[in-house]
């Protein structure tokens, strides 16, 4: 498939284009990381296995990864990429050397299912998630508990690791977005929603700005200084399931479970490109570290896709998988927007 799509666009280098489709998984994949310094990307699975894969050498055997006794929801690198961590099901997370014979560690970090996981910039901690409503942060050099987070009522689907200030942010089905501080605990602001349940949170790459994912088919993205919504997005036609910003903090990708992935150009505030590869509702999506590559899961499925983002007014050519969204009204606010809240006022009874 990678072929024929790269054939169909060979007159066009500057539009995104479907670089590598990938199959080992046997279930929905979860969660994907792009490895720190080199061409790889490790993989989490409902099957229960995580997968290392090197995406520039097709030939280089897949490293799998099987501890868990049941689905993993999340994944995450090291900053040095000398270990990764998993979160299961099982209530355990596992710290994983990334080699052939996959040593690994297990804590029993909750009570329940353990949906998300994440290193700080530093590689000093990591931090955890889970269905028992807790946020736990752990030492990465002895793996000992460190702090609990407490405050959010219903599961957590997701927390992030800022890289800057030392603020932790993360997300549950009790339809909040909370920040916290990591060395104090304390929870310093709250976001309420009212339309749809966060599913994914992002930290914005340069300052402190979080992207929501939601239940609602729309993505928000708040100051977290300012304490507002500074944009709205609802350009996919159903659930929003991960965010992922471009290193440079100028473009945001989402997946949703339409079947596509969308590119927003966030200092105009607009999607530029949808991709959908027809691979079915895409759970996971990722940039690489240096923005040259966008890794996405496709139902079971594995593709990577050349970002071309350095001029992303190209022409689409003839590829039937990337649509320029050049006719896309532009999302309902931009930065500070002065209509913004009657937007949403009017997005909200739309949808009563």
């Amino acid at each position: 498939m990678a072929q024929a799509i790269l054939a169909a666009n060979s007159d066009n280098s500057l539009s995104p284009l479907l670089f590598k489709h990938l199959k080992g998984h046997k279930d929905v994949i979860t969660g994907l990381a792009f490895h720190p310094k080199e061409d790889k990307i490790i993989t989490s699975s409902l099957d229960c296995t995580a997968m290392l894969w090197n995406f520039k050498k097709p030939d280089e055997r897949v490293i799998k990864f099987t501890a868990h006794t049941k689905s993993i929801h999340d994944v995450s690198w090291s900053p040095s990429g000398s270990y990764f961590v998993t979160a299961s099901t099982d209530q355990d997370v596992r710290i994983w050397s990334p080699t052939f014979t996959g040593k690994t560690k297990a804590i029993r970090a909750h009570s329940s299912t353990v949906r998300t996981v994440d290193y700080d910039p530093t590689g000093k901690y990591f931090i955890t998630g889970a269905d028992d409503k807790s946020l736990k942060l752990f030492t990465t050099k002895d793996i000992n508990f460190h702090r609990s987070f407490t405050g959010h009522t219903n599961w957590v689907r997701c927390t992030r690791m800022a890289p800057y200030n030392n603020l932790i942010a993360s997300c549950a089905d009790d339809k909040t977005a909370k920040i916290w501080d990591m060395e104090t605990g304390k929870c310093l602001h709250t976001f309420q929603q009212t339309k749809g349940t966060p599913k994914y949170v992002a930290w914005h790459p340069d300052v402190p700005m979080i992207a929501l994912a939601l239940t609602s088919n729309s993505v928000k993205f708040y100051d977290t200084r300012e304490k507002e919504l500074i944009q709205f997005y609802k350009n996919h036609v159903d659930m929003v399931n991960a965010v992922s910003f471009h290193p440079n903090g100028k473009y945001m990708v989402t997946a949703s479970d339409d079947g596509t992935m969308k590119i927003c150009d966030l200092l105009e505030g607009r999607y530029i490109y949808s991709l959908d590869a027809q691979c079915g509702p895409v759970k996971s999506v990722a940039f690489s570290k240096d923005g040259k590559f966008i890794a996405s899961g496709n139902g079971n499925d594995l593709l990577l896709w050349e970002s071309n983002l350095v001029n992303e007014r190209g022409s689409v050519g003839s590829s039937k998988y990337v649509t320029l969204e050049q006719d896309t009204p532009k999302p309902k606010g931009l930065i500070h927007p002065k209509n913004l809240k009657d937007e949403l006022n009017k997005e909200n009874e739309n949808e009563n």
